[in-house]
């Protein structure tokens, strides 16, 4: 059973990393068009480092989970607890400066707080550590 909770966290991250790709693209062709029009563009450059970056890390690190890899699960913990921890932040912050609750907070706090805490929820428990050291028996550069 827990062989299949890596399988589908592993497909989730890939999911979130599929998303991040689809973001960069549109930020690349929003660039574009601003170009096009002879418009001043909008400093696009570290949006679309970041997103590239976490595009290649959530693929990454979710095939490395559908491997049952140990750097995998150490890198989902420790990437998701600094994930959750930004996101509580940000999303106190929103709920502040915006003083109401609609559509895009709920997708904030979902983005934010409960896809991370899911995350490390899952990758922290020991029964998932001992089965991902079952399965990958070498010591990685993670451990």
């Amino acid at each position: 059973m827990e062989r299949a909770g890596l399988v589908g966290f592993g497909a989730l991250q890939i999911a979130v990393g599929t998303v991040c790709a689809a973001m960069l693209l549109g930020t690349v062709a929003g660039a574009e068009e601003w170009a096009r029009r002879g418009l001043t563009q909008p400093a696009v450059a570290p949006a679309i480092f970041l997103l590239g970056l976490a595009a290649f890390y959530f693929v990454t690190v979710g095939v490395g989970s559908i491997r049952a890899r140990r750097w995998a699960r150490a890198l989902a913990v420790a990437v998701s607890s600094l994930w959750l921890a930004g996101g509580v932040i940000a999303t106190i912050a929103a709920l502040i400066i915006r003083a109401r609750v609609d559509a895009r907070g709920i997708s904030l706090l979902v983005a934010s707080v409960i896809v991370p805490i899911t995350l490390v929820a899952f990758y922290s428990r020991n029964d998932v550590r001992a089965l991902i050291e079952r399965l990958d028996t070498k010591r990685r550069w993670t451990d």
